[in-house]
């Protein structure tokens, strides 16, 4: 019988003791995941009564499973085995810890030594504490980039349970010497890049509110709107009482831009006589009021919503786009899967995308997102790894909607340990009762970060195309005054040529006529004065006589 206690396979099925002594039962090794059943009874009544022990040589603990009688019978408890062995009665466990942000937080404390603070696992191990009655020995595992060096800790017989960010793949494939729990546990992994800032607003984000067709409508009813105001203003002034009485100032260029001040709410200088104009007038402001209002609310909602503008949404995609880089974690589970997948798709990344430059492998998830941050490159790494670096991390970066491939950490315990049965009903029960789904929500809270819910400052790069509509119309208007100025500096030299010409040309004219009247006075003088003519008869007393007579 101490042969068959020894042996680990005791533990393969229920036994049966007949009549067994306390003597006999004290010398065996009954471990808490055997099922050793021992029936005592005489022909009146009977007891089935179960024996196990915490540690090798410790108290032997017994506990009543059915008894038989004549008069009641035959009666079975209804506790489960694990319920009635639910207490280790403050078993000293070795545990093998590595501290992980979010997953097994540690602290120093003077007295105790390093004690567990918190984190999904340390919230988890502690409530296990609390419900089996163990004490724990932390034991630090030593500061590595391998993920797996704790459960080697539990190989090598240095401690009894380890938990921490490890894989059941990776313990699975590396060693067989240690066993691990059902999932506590299960992430997805997501691939990130780098999230461009959603404010850089693009050039035609101001055009966006309303469609093509919508814009043309709105300046064609501003070009009518115009028309029907120079229309009715001048019908107005022809037949209307009041409107005789003003001045038809209503042309179709100051219409035009009366409506333009309409549509961006600015008042006029004078109010219309005729019912005619004002109501043309009214029925303008209404349309540029309801236009101003849906433009301003389309336009606030555009700025408002963050759309997530992404070069690619899956893994397919980063492969067509061909300008990004693929990366996982240097021996890591991920970087297994990729090595080994038999996916054409997985192969055609992990040969094309990452196999080439050895940094696609990098050796820590800080090192990656410095990559992420810097160039073209994309990461694969579960939203819970990631929430534990995520203040390291220089940019901000966005996960593709895809997600791929699961993640289960769990505890990691010796091949032959008898807690491993106790722990995967204690974490059922938690399971089922939604413990472990609260503390995954305390620890990784679903709600917004502290970083969102703060104010956004707009930048100069963010508002830069309306600063520039703004700065092209300034150069335009410099540029048409130079040319006025030009025009208008030519046109008064071309005004005053002409005004020259127009003073020689009156001048001439006048000369002429006085050259005329000169002539004929001097013929009608010369026939009455035949000495006269003949004493001035040289060509230089004629000029000299005619330009007297001009001035």
């Amino acid at each position: 019988m101490h042969k068959v206690s020894e042996n680990p396979g005791l533990k393969g099925g229920p036994w049966l003791l007949l009549g067994a002594k306390d003597s006999l039962l004290n010398s065996l090794f009954l471990p808490l995941n055997t099922q050793v059943l021992v029936l005592k009874g005489n022909r009146t009544a009977a007891r089935l009564s179960e024996v196990y022990r915490v540690e090798s040589r410790g108290t032997l603990y017994r506990h009543e499973v059915a008894h038989w009688n004549r008069t009641s019978g035959l009666r079975w408890t209804r506790q489960l085995m694990y319920e009635r062995r639910g207490q280790l009665h403050g078993l000293t466990v070795r545990v093998a810890v590595r501290n992980v942000t979010s997953l097994t937080e540690l602290e120093e404390c003077p007295t105790r030594g390093v004690t567990l603070a918190g984190g999904f696992f340390g919230h988890v191990w502690l409530t296990l504490q609390r419900s089996i009655n163990i004490r724990s020995e932390y034991i630090i595992s030593p500061k590595s980039r391998d993920r797996n060096a704790i459960s080697r800790m539990v190989a090598q017989n240095e401690a009894d349970v380890a938990f921490g960010d490890v894989t059941q793949t990776a313990i699975s494939e590396q060693n067989q010497e240690v066993r691990y729990t059902l999932p506590v546990l299960t992430f997805r992994y997501e691939v990130y890049i780098r999230h461009l800032d959603w404010q850089e607003l693009p050039w035609d984000l101001f055009l966006k509110p309303f469609s093509t067709r919508l814009w043309l409508t709105v300046v064609l009813t501003m070009l009518v709107s115009a028309v029907f105001l120079t229309l009715v203003q001048s019908l107005g002034h022809r037949y209307g009482y009041k409107e005789c009485l003003t001045e038809n100032k209503y042309s179709l260029y100051e219409s035009l831009f009366l409506v333009i001040s309409a549509i961006c709410q600015q008042g006029m200088e004078e109010t219309p006589q005729a019912l005619s104009c004002r109501v043309a007038f009214i029925v303008i402001y209404f349309m540029a009021l309801i236009l101003l209002a849906s433009y301003s609310a389309i336009l606030i909602s555009f700025l408002t919503i963050q759309r997530l503008s992404l070069p690619f949404t899956d893994l397919q995609g980063l492969i067509e786009d061909g300008s990004y880089q693929m990366g996982v974690l240097r021996n890591s589970t991920e970087h297994r899967f990729f090595m080994n997948t038999s996916d054409e798709m997985m192969q055609q990344l992990y040969e094309k995308f990452m196999l080439p430059d050895p940094k696609n492998f990098p050796e820590t998830d800080e090192i990656a997102f410095e990559r992420v941050c810097s160039m073209k490159f994309a990461f694969m790494i579960p939203f819970e790894y990631l929430s534990m670096i995520q203040s390291n991390i220089s940019c901000s970066v966005v996960a593709l909607p895809v997600k791929y491939f699961e993640l289960n950490l769990s505890f990691v315990l010796p091949q032959n340990s008898f807690l491993l049965e106790l722990l995967n009903y204690n974490l059922q029960v938690f399971r089922h009762s939604g413990l472990l789904q609260k503390m995954r929500e305390l620890t990784w809270s679903p709600g917004e970060s502290d970083e969102s819910r703060t104010w956004v400052h707009v930048r100069l790069k963010h508002m830069i195309s309306l600063l520039s509509v703004f700065g092209v119309g300034i150069i335009l208007a410099l540029v048409l005054l130079g040319l006025e100025k030009l025009y208008c500096s030519k046109w008064k030299i071309i005004k005053e040529k002409l005004a020259n010409i127009v003073v020689l040309t009156l001048q001439h004219r006048d000369n002429g006529i006085k050259s005329v009247i000169f002539r004929w006075k001097y013929s009608q003088n010369s026939k009455t004065n035949k000495n006269t003519i003949k004493s001035q008869n040289n060509k230089r007393n004629f000029k000299e006589a005619h330009h007297q007579w001009l001035q």
